[in-house]
């Protein structure tokens, strides 16, 4: 698994790590490896997001994207090891404007990569590239997705037999803060997208993912079924990882509350406190930012 620490919405401690499981549930720090993989930026003003990895010839190519916020620039980079501890140098394999949530297909000696751009009326729009190698992707193309009432905000790909399928993580309306849901699409040709009417999954009530679903991840099961691993967030700002089962049309959660133990009294104070600072920020800018 590939993931970036997030405690308290802290994204200087966003920084792309590794960890491995035997059955899925229990994730652990291999061996050897150092913690995070890829450090913090230097600068304050710039962040690490979005890791995705890949696994070809033994070699685990692990891509991420990083934010310059003062200029609303980012970039995609990668590097790659074969045993978790002697990592290449990093390369810069992608700029953008604000262009995130990378997701890698290798196919017939092409490498192919979809992620969200960001477009300067902040709708945002899924794109296509392919190379023949890492360091060459050709210009990025829009992809057709229509999600009614909802835009993408991370995406990963897997390859179905003939048919290219996507878990979405979407926001509703113009607000990307608030109530994001997961949506599952398929494509024949990686371009042309079809998405179901009904997200997949969306936030709970009070549970410790009662804010927003975020960034998924998803592995292809016998049959139709599918295993599902997605990070969320509580109104009180506390992030965690759960895991839902299923298929394509229908999952269920199976991870519970997270394993720490929740002192629920201060969890309901901190989603009421998270979500009046919430309602207050929306206040503000709908009447005094112009």
């Amino acid at each position: 698994m590939a993931m970036t620490p997030y405690p308290n919405s802290n994204d200087r401690l966003e920084n792309p790590s590794i960890r491995v499981s035997g059955d899925g549930a229990f994730w652990t720090l291999p061996a050897g490896l150092r913690d995070p993989v890829v450090p913090a930026p230097e600068r304050s003003d710039h962040h690490h997001s979005d890791p995705f990895i890949l696994i070809k010839a033994e070699t685990l190519h692990l891509f991420y994207r990083t934010t310059d916020k003062a200029k609303n620039k980012s970039i995609i980079s990668w590097t790659q090891t074969k045993d978790l501890i002697n990592w290449t140098p990093t390369k810069v394999i992608y700029h953008g404007d604000w262009v995130l949530s990378p997701s890698i297909i290798y196919e017939d000696g092409i490498w192919k990569m979809w992620f969200v751009d960001k477009t300067s009326n902040s709708s945002t729009r899924i794109m296509y590239t392919t190379a023949t190698s890492p360091e060459n992707f050709s210009e990025a193309v829009p992809c057709e997705l229509m999600l009614e009432g909802y835009q993408c905000w991370h995406i990963e790909v897997r390859k179905d037999h003939e048919e290219f399928r996507a878990l979405i993580n979407a926001f509703p309306g113009e607000e990307n803060s608030n109530r994001q849901v997961l949506f599952f699409v398929n494509s024949r040709d990686g371009i042309q997208w079809q998405a179901s009417f009904e997200p997949i999954a969306k936030p709970t009530i009070f549970g410790w993912d009662n804010k927003l679903l975020y960034k998924a991840s998803f592995q292809l099961q016998e049959k139709s079924d599918v295993r599902i691993w997605y990070s969320a967030s509580s109104y009180g700002r506390k992030w965690y990882i759960g895991e839902m089962v299923g298929t394509f049309h229908s999952v269920r959660r199976v991870s519970g509350n997270p394993p720490q133990r929740i002192f629920w009294p201060l969890k309901l104070l901190d989603d009421f406190l998270g979500f009046s600072r919430l309602m207050i920020g929306r206040f503000i800018r709908k009447w005094f930012v112009r």
